[in-house]
C-alpha cells in the first residue's frame, strides 16, 4: 500500500512491521548507519536506536533484529541476544516458507524520502537481556530516557561527547533516525517545548543556521584564524 507522508512529520512504528527508512546510509550488507554527527563517527543505527529508547549497552552486547531485515530500525524488532540466538534468527529466516506478507506499507514525501515497512511473518521473540518489551510512542507524551547523561547546554547525549547538544543531541539522532534527512545546518527543537524529550512525534526542523553563521558559533578552526 502506496501512502504519503509530510517531511519533517514523524509516521509511527508498527509491531508487525519493519521501518526501514531511505535517508540513511547503508553498509555493504545493509545495516543504516549514522556518520558526522558532534564527532561521533559512524555507528550503526540500530544500535543507537536501541541505546537512545530502550537502554544502554554494555561492550560486546549484540543488538539483533527479530525481523531479520539489517535494514530496520523498528523499536519492536530490536532485542539484545548472543551468537546462539542470532544464529538461531537466521535459520528462522532462512527456512521460513514465506518471507514477507502482503499488507506491506510504503510511505513517500514529495522530498523523495520513503519509508519502506514490510511485513516479516516470521519474528523470533527471545526474551531481550537488557530492557522491556518497547511499548511504542505516544503522540501526547514526552519521552526522556535517564539512563543518557546531559550536554553542557542542557540536552541529552548519545554517546558522552564534549560537543554541544545542538550539534550532537540526542534529539538529533533521533530526528535523523525517524523523521527525515538532517544538515548539521538545521535547527531541531521540541514541538512539546521540553528540551529533554526525545519523541519523534515532538521533533521538528524550526530553522536553518547560514554555513558562516554556524562556522562563527561552532566550528573552533574559524575561531583560531579570527
Amino acid at each position: 500500500m502506496q501512502k504519503k507522508f509530510s517531511p519533517d512529520s514523524f509516521i509511527g512504528m508498527h509491531a508487525s512491521h519493519c521501518f526501514c527508512p531511505s535517508w540513511l546510509s547503508r553498509t555493504g550488507t545493509g545495516y543504516p548507519y549514522l556518520s558526522g554527527s558532534g564527532n561521533i563517527g559512524m555507528v550503526p543505527a540500530h544500535r543507537a536506536a536501541f541505546q537512545l529508547f530502550l537502554g544502554l549497552l554494555e561492550p560486546g552486547q549484540m543488538v539483533l533484529h527479530r525481523c531479520g531485515d539489517p535494514g530496520c530500525i523498528n523499536l519492536w524488532h530490536l532485542y539484545i541476544g548472543n551468537s546462539q540466538q542470532n544464529s538461531r534468527d537466521r535459520i528462522l529466516h532462512r527456512d521460513a516458507q514465506t518471507r514477507w506478507g502482503p499488507l506491506a506499507l510504503h510511505y513517500h514525501s514529495e522530498a523523495g524520502l520513503h519509508v519502506s515497512m514490510r511485513q516479516p511473518l516470521a519474528i523470533s521473540w527471545h526474551v531481550c537481556r537488557v530492557a522491556d518489551r518497547f511499548e511504542g510512542f505516544d503522540p501526547s507524551q514526552c519521552f526522556t530516557p535517564n539512563w543518557l547523561q546531559l550536554t553542557s547546554d542542557g540536552y541529552l547525549q548519545l554517546p558522552r561527547t564534549n560537543a554541544l547538544g545542538v550539534l550532537a543531541g540526542a534529539h538529533r539522532l533521533a530526528y535523523s533516525m525517524y523523521v527525515g534527512r538532517l544538515s548539521k545546518y538545521d535547527v531541531v527543537e521540541q514541538k512539546c517545548g521540553n528540551q529533554l524529550c526525545i519523541c519523534p512525534f515532538h521533533l521538528s526542523i524550526t530553522g536553518r543556521i547560514s554555513q558562516l553563521d554556524w562556522e562563527q558559533r561552532y566550528d573552533g578552526r574559524f575561531k583560531k584564524i579570527v
